[in-house]
């Protein structure tokens, strides 16, 4: 299996040119990468929790908050989505750019969202159903080369609200949407 940390790529700015700017004072990223998107979060906001499965994504992002002198606002965490956590209740926003092509996750798993594109995704969506949260916005980017008809249905069915935001054609044969999920 491939561990390589998932660099900036169009989807990580197509989310940053896209978040509103005032996120609220807690912020979590799941799946961080290179960290990118919680460096940038964590000059405009209190406090950001960054998490990935990838040990060297996060040990990677701890570098750079300590080089950057930001690692009083960032907490980083090795975990698989937010599995770490009890609850969601102290976040106001949760930023996830999911892997989400469709191919087989032991090929790189920060990219490879499964078969379909969605298997992290729908993983992540069951995750947050499970954890207590209020008011709960979370912000996160689908390809249409992943199945978007399978994860809306599932949105639906699961009661959570959702917004595409902002769309973004990266050519022939994809289009990026980011999308607000409101947990109340």
């Amino acid at each position: 299996m491939k561990w390589s940390i998932y660099p900036p790529s169009d989807d990580t700015y197509f989310l940053l040119d896209n978040l509103p700017y005032n996120l609220g004072d807690s912020i979590a990223e799941v799946g961080c990468g290179s960290g990118v998107i919680s460096l940038q979060v964590a000059k405009k906001t209190k406090r950001v929790l960054a998490t990935d499965i990838n040990f060297h994504a996060v040990k990677y992002l701890w570098m750079k908050a300590k080089a950057e002198r930001i690692d009083t606002k960032i907490d980083v965490i090795c975990c698989d989505l937010l599995n770490c956590l009890r609850d969601l209740r102290s976040f106001s926003s949760i930023i996830f750019n999911p892997p989400y092509l469709p191919c087989k996750w032991i090929e790189d798993p920060s990219i490879c969202g499964g078969e379909n594109g969605i298997k992290i995704i729908t993983k992540f969506i069951d995750l947050l159903k499970e954890l207590d949260h209020r008011n709960l916005r979370v912000y996160m980017v689908l390809s249409n080369r992943a199945n978007i008809r399978k994860i809306n249905r599932k949105l639906k069915n699961d009661g959570i609200k959702f917004h595409i935001i902002a769309t973004k054609s990266l050519g022939f044969f994809e289009e990026l949407k980011l999308y607000l999920l409101i947990l109340q």
